[in-house]
This record gives C-alpha cells, sequence and structure tokens, in this order.
C-alpha cells in the first residue's frame, strides 16, 4: 500500500466514524487530492463497524442544532477560545471555557468551567440552549485535570437514589446484546424470555447517568414497565405529554405484538376497550380549555391506577385499553364496569361557573377475533401475516369498538359489547347497563 492511499483510508473511515470528535478544519485541509472511491468501495466491503443502535432514532429532538452546536465546541477547544452558553435551567448566557468534549452513548457531554474558575463541570449537550464563540481566550484546566478520569467518575454517580425495582420490556433481537452488557451493581438481575421478546427485571439499581444513557441508547425499542421516571425520559416519544399515558404510536406496536402471539396460538384472545368522556365538547364550550384539560387528567389518572401498562390517549378524549389474554368476554366487561365507576367517583368542580362538572365515560368493548367481521374472520396463522393485513385487522377491530361505544353513548355512562359471529346478524348490539343509573348535565 503506497502512503497516499493509506492516507485516504484513513481520511475517510475518520470522517465517516470520528466526524462528531474532531475539527471541522481535519476535514477541510483538502490535503488528498486524489480521493481514491475504489480503494474506499473495496475495503468498505471486507469491513464492518456494527452497533445495535445504528437503526433507532433518536430521542434528542434537537439533533440539528446538537450537531451545530458539537462544530462551535470543537472549534471552542482547537482554538482555546472562550463560550458563551446558554443551559436549560438558566436562563441569562454566561461565559464558559471548554476543557474537553466527551461522547458516551450516542450522547455528548461538554467538560469546562464558568468564567474565571478553573474547578470543572460536566453539561450535557443535549440540554446547551444557545452557543456562540467569544474572541476570549479560555482558561485552561489545571495541570493534574484528566479528561477521561473525571467524565468516567462523573457519569457514574448516583442522580437520584436506588431504584428499588425495574422492569423493562426489549425485543428478542437485542437479547444477545443485553446479556452481554448487563446493568452494573443491580441485584436479583433476572431475564424472563418470551416467544417475540424478552423482560429484564431488576432490583437496587443505581439510578446513574451512566444508566439512562444505556437506556436511552434503545430508544423506542426498550420499553420501561416501571419505573415511571425512566419511562417518562426513555419512552418519550410513546408518551402522551398532558396525560402521561402511552400515546397511538404505541398502540400499533402493542397490537402487532398481540396478533403475532394470536398467530402463534389461535386460541389465544385479546380485548378493545374502546374508552369516550361523554360530552367532552360541551364541557371545552361552557368551562374552558383547562377545564377540559383538567378532565383527561382526571381520566388518565384513573385508568392509570387500574391499568397503568396499556391505557392509551388514542386521540383527543377518547382512550384505548388493550386487555391481553382475555380468556371471556365477561372478564373485558368486568375491567369495563371498575373503570366506569372509578371516573364517576372524580370530583371536578369549575371555579368560573361555580359547579360541579359532570364527569362519566361510555366504553366500547371488542374482543380479537370474536368481533371481527366476516371478510377479516378467517386468518391463516401458518403464514407470516404482512403489514397491510396486519392494519386491516387492527382498522377492522377499533371499528367494531367504536360501534360498541357509538352505541352505548345513546344510553350514557354505560358499555356495550360489539356483534360477534355467533351474536345476532343484524346489527344489535348487547348493552350492559350499571344499576341505577343517575346523573344530571346543565347542557
Amino acid at each position: 500500500m503506497t502512503p497516499a492511499q493509506a492516507n485516504t483510508l484513513i481520511h475517510h473511515f475518520a470522517q465517516k466514524y470520528l466526524a462528531d470528535l474532531l475539527p471541522d478544519i481535519v476535514f477541510d485541509t483538502g490535503i488528498i487530492a486524489d480521493y481514491d472511491t475504489a480503494l474506499i468501495d473495496d475495503w468498505e466491503h471486507k469491513v464492518a463497524l456494527l452497533n445495535h443502535r445504528e437503526q433507532m432514532p433518536s430521542i434528542d429532538r434537537r439533533k440539528s442544532e446538537q450537531q451545530r452546536y458539537l462544530g462551535t465546541i470543537k472549534r471552542a477547544l482547537w482554538n482555546h477560545q472562550q463560550v458563551w452558553l446558554s443551559y436549560e435551567g438558566r436562563e441569562n448566557r454566561f461565559p464558559f471555557n471548554c476543557f474537553g468534549l466527551v461522547q458516551r452513548d450516542q450522547q455528548f457531554f461538554l467538560v469546562g468551567s464558568f468564567g474565571n474558575d478553573q474547578d470543572p463541570v460536566l453539561l450535557s449537550v443535549r440540554k446547551i440552549v444557545a452557543l456562540a464563540l467569544t474572541p476570549e481566550a479560555s482558561i485552561q484546566p489545571a495541570p493534574d485535570f484528566n479528561l477521561q478520569d473525571y467524565a468516567s467518575f462523573h457519569l457514574n454517580q448516583l442522580q437520584e437514589p436506588l431504584l428499588a425495582h425495574i422492569e423493562i420490556e426489549f425485543p428478542l433481537h437485542l437479547l444477545s446484546y443485553v446479556k452481554a452488557y448487563p446493568i452494573a451493581s443491580a441485584s436479583d438481575y433476572e431475564i424472563i424470555e418470551h416467544n417475540d421478546y424478552f423482560t429484564l427485571r431488576a432490583s437496587n439499581v443505581p439510578d446513574s447517568l451512566r444508566l439512562r444513557q444505556w437506556l436511552s441508547g434503545f430508544s423506542e425499542e426498550a420499553r420501561i414497565i416501571a419505573p415511571e421516571t425512566l419511562r417518562k425520559l426513555v419512552n418519550s416519544s410513546l408518551i402522551d405529554e398532558l396525560t402521561d399515558l402511552y400515546n397511538r404510536r404505541f398502540f400499533d406496536h402493542l397490537f402487532q405484538r398481540e396478533i403475532k402471539r394470536y398467530c402463534r396460538d389461535p386460541q389465544y384472545r385479546f380485548t378493545l376497550l374502546s374508552i369516550d368522556i361523554d360530552h367532552f365538547k360541551k364541557i371545552t364550550t361552557r368551562y374552558g380549555h383547562d377545564a377540559s384539560n383538567e378532565a383527561l387528567k382526571q381520566v388518565s389518572t384513573s385508568l392509570k391506577k387500574l391499568r397503568d401498562q396499556d391505557a392509551i390517549r388514542f386521540s383527543e378524549q377518547k382512550f384505548i385499553i388493550l386487555l391481553t389474554e382475555t380468556t371471556h368476554q365477561e372478564g373485558a366487561q368486568v375491567v369495563a364496569e371498575r373503570i366506569r365507576k372509578a371516573v364517576k367517583t372524580i370530583q371536578l368542580y369549575s371555579e368560573n361557573a361555580g359547579e360541579q362538572i359532570p364527569l362519566t365515560i361510555s366504553i366500547g368493548i371488542a374482543e380479537f377475533p370474536t368481533h371481527l367481521p366476516e371478510r377479516l374472520s378467517t386468518i391463516d396463522t401458518q403464514t407470516k401475516l404482512d403489514s397491510k393485513t396486519i392494519q386491516n385487522l387492527m382498522v377492522a377491530m377499533l371499528k367494531q369498538a367504536d360501534d360498541a361505544l357509538s352505541r352505548a353513548q345513546q344510553i350514557q355512562d354505560c358499555y356495550a359489547l360489539a356483534t360477534g359471529l355467533d351474536l345476532d346478524r343484524k346489527g344489535a348490539m348487547n348493552l350492559y347497563l350499571p344499576d341505577a343509573i343517575q346523573k344530571y348535565w346543565p347542557f
């Protein structure tokens, strides 16, 4: 290999894999006159650097801004310049000396000091609000400062007390990685394998930055079952911001998983509950948006207490609960009645109107596959279902549950069962009306 060929390979792979950590000037020097693309293409077919996170979407909503900040930080480090910095929780900008840039698990951290101080601090780049170079020279760290040791120590310090229990669900293809890189300093560490996924359970886990970064690297592929604090952090893209319930995106994931379970076991059943707040638009009109938002939050709190892992805010005032392993429709009706009663006990008062806000719900129930329409009732469980077929099944089941919901809403504060294949084909629905329904609506 000639020196020119070696230079070409080094430059190419440095730009491909180390661009975030090297200053832009390294790639702007123009030292490679003849870029040997044939040599690069040949070597690309002979080597590979794989990472299980490479295809995962980033949880950082400001990724483009972060890349811009990284470029400014690297220029400041290269030229020994001070920067103006604004950070989450600190509205005013402040002068900052850059000592070093650290990358860990696809997240970046800036180490430096404030103003004329030499004592180092560690900041998360994704929490930077604004960043700009200044003409001032940066103060340098103490002679005995070691970036590697400082970052390793501070990224593993406890942020909060020990987490008594964590439970995380992963897709099965990540099993070997999670086994090879277990969570450190945890007790009662257990991995439970299922058919298409596995569950990790552990106790007394230090809630360190290291743990959070490890989980964040999996993005949506790691579903945090407990605790809720980690769920909001790691699964933020699957959580509804107003209610803290799972959102529509998560419902799609959950439905597909249950369809796969049915294909493995045709005797398997699951049920959808479609839940709607009665007269929601009238609540907004009469009492205002703050009142209707509070109604959503209160109903969501009741759902979380009863069905934390399968309660979903599907649309504005509509919620879906996917009951897994439903062995009979009566079981779903018991759950529906518990939810209905829990919501009816909510005390919601309007200060502006000076009166109690009536808050009740109606619920539609549909069981899979019992209540599928005839055109979709024959499912070939021996063949892997394509995404279009799964989508059609999901739409059909949602419609069945919604049709039952519409029937229930004709007699508010109740629940209805969708028409099944073995029931009346004329479109009638079985209504399950709670005893002694009494309520007052001032509309």
